[in-house]
């Protein structure tokens, strides 16, 4: 089974299970953490901050679920998020910095 479809079958199940307790504004915990992490490893090092933008904002197109929020999420702290992978931060780091994990 390709990576892509277990990436989307983890993240739909994420959002069925926590998609009512959270606000519409955040994704939550291991949804960002997957995003971000997925964002980390498709990313070159050589990738320049608008293409890795970019990057991030189709992952969030692949995932009809989650899609909107996602955007949300990326035109909020697009910026922030574009940093954190250039400056090699981890997955879990980035998303407890937006609010999306404890």
């Amino acid at each position: 089974m390709k990576f892509s479809n277990i990436f989307f079958i983890v993240l739909s199940l994420a959002f069925l299970c926590f998609g009512n307790l959270i606000n519409a504004r955040y994704i939550g915990c291991q949804t960002c953490e997957a995003l971000v992490q997925e964002a980390i490893d498709l990313t070159p090092k050589y990738s320049t901050k608008q293409e890795i933008n970019d990057k991030i904002f189709s992952l969030c197109s692949s995932i009809p679920t989650l899609s909107a929020r996602c955007k949300l999420i990326v035109a909020l702290y697009g910026e922030t998020l574009v940093d954190a992978i250039v400056d090699g931060d981890n997955a879990y780091e980035t998303c407890k910095f937006l609010s999306e994990c404890d």
